[in-house]
């Protein structure tokens, strides 16, 4: 049976929330992902998250992260109220997108998703968290 190649994922805000939470998982899906880019608007911090996922590339600017021929799909933990407009960037771009909640601020903005999505025809995930304390 033919293995497929990992997915090329990037991080759109590679902050906190991903170092803590999504990196780890990532990490144990190894198979399945492999961490190609980083973005974050810190110069120190992106490093810093560079370093962290052992990724070859990193951007302060989101928007050039989505340029990147090299990926396949992003990830978007940045803050809520750039999922939807980040979402949007992405899927016009031809990347797949799995996004942590919300998948935007309000109605419009989920509907926004939904319909650029399907005129994209990429697919558009969100992951919808519950706290465990």
């Amino acid at each position: 049976m033919r293995r497929l190649s990992p997915i090329r994922l990037g991080v759109l805000g590679a902050g906190s929330i991903f170092l803590r939470r999504h990196l780890p998982v990532l990490k144990d899906l190894a198979a399945d992902f492999q961490i190609t880019a980083v973005s974050r608007r810190d110069p120190d911090k992106l490093a810093e998250a560079q370093q962290a996922a052992g990724c070859p590339r990193a951007y302060t600017d989101w928007r050039k992260l989505l340029d990147d021929p090299e990926l396949d799909a992003v990830l978007i933990a940045s803050l809520n109220a750039l999922h939807a407009p980040m979402t949007r960037a992405a899927v016009e771009r031809g990347k797949d997108v799995l996004c942590e909640k919300p998948p935007g601020v309000n109605h419009r903005e989920v509907l926004d998703v939904a319909r650029a999505a399907e005129r994209s025809g990429r697919i558009v995930m969100w992951r919808i968290q519950r706290s465990v304390r």
